[in-house]
């Protein structure tokens, strides 16, 4: 029985694909249904064998030849860094590399979140822990600059959100107002009402209880 003309297409397609990103160490299958051969883990990018596609948007200037997917969020060509189909712009391609356990990434010039460059200071950044970190300017939570934070001093408070400096207490990268760092400590009640407390109020994620 012969093969409907879209299946053989595919399958050549597949076959010649397969070969040309081998290289690369990742693996594609044909959707039939767009006509392009979709690369496995890449988060949404795909090829006709001539171009680069991602969400079925053309990637202008892509060199399929040497497109190397680093996560589910970036790739690479040689030429460029992308984030979801986007040129990361400045991005080293020679020195760029994911930060393991995190959303970070870094090159040899900084820092970047999403797709944009959140520090120009990737020699003493430091993750600590899924979403804070510092550098010697200032704390992030994920990806975002918490402003005011004092990084000499700033620590997590065990793994719940909590962080304090010499000034403040933060929740979820938030700073609790009026909060008394002095006193202020994790704790809980038996009903679950607030998770910490200070001399002066009880706390339930950062908001204020009583």
């Amino acid at each position: 029985m012969k093969q409907p003309l879209d299946t053989a297409v595919g399958q050549w397609v597949l076959i010649v694909l397969m070969f040309v990103v081998g290289a690369f160490s990742v693996f594609v299958f044909y959707d039939g249904s767009h006509g392009l051969v979709v690369i496995a883990n890449s988060g949404g990018y795909a090829t006709d064998g001539h171009s680069l596609y991602f969400n079925d948007t053309v990637v202008t200037g892509a060199d399929l030849r040497r497109f190397t997917v680093l996560n589910m969020d970036y790739s690479a060509d040689g030429k460029h860094i992308y984030y979801q189909g986007g040129i990361v712009s400045g991005a080293d391609p020679v020195s760029f590399s994911i930060i393991p356990g995190s959303y970070y990434a870094k090159d040899a010039h900084g820092i970047y979140y999403n797709g944009a460059l959140v520090s120009n200071d990737s020699k003493s950044f430091t993750l600590l822990n899924y979403y804070y970190a510092t550098d010697t300017a200032n704390v992030y939570f994920y990806g975002e600059t918490v402003y005011g934070a004092d990084v000499s001093t700033f620590k997590l408070l065990g793994s719940s959100g909590y962080a304090g400096d010499t000034n403040n207490i933060y929740y979820d990268g938030e700073k609790i107002t009026g909060a008394d760092v002095s006193t202020f400590i994790l704790s809980s009640d038996e009903a679950g009402t607030y998770d910490a407390k200070d001399k002066n109020h009880t706390y339930s994620e950062g908001q204020i209880v009583n």
